[in-house]
């Protein structure tokens, strides 16, 4: 069950080191989960910017593989 939790939460929000090794195993070990981690973390990016500009430069820099 804590894993689900690691997944869910974001990186910066990982307090407890144990937490962040479960995400580096989980990332290494199935690397279609560790881009669509990544995606997630560029898509609040996305919503947490300062202005317009800065989220539509952001918006545009957002790949999907």
């Amino acid at each position: 069950m804590r894993d689900r939790y690691v997944l869910l939460t974001r990186r910066k929000d990982l307090n407890d080191f144990d937490d962040q090794i479960k995400l580096q195993v989980w990332t290494d070990k199935c690397p279609l989960l560790g881009q669509a981690y990544e995606l997630k973390k560029q898509f609040f990016d996305i919503n947490e910017a300062e202005s317009i500009n800065e989220a539509s430069v952001q918006k545009l820099a957002f790949k999907c593989p």
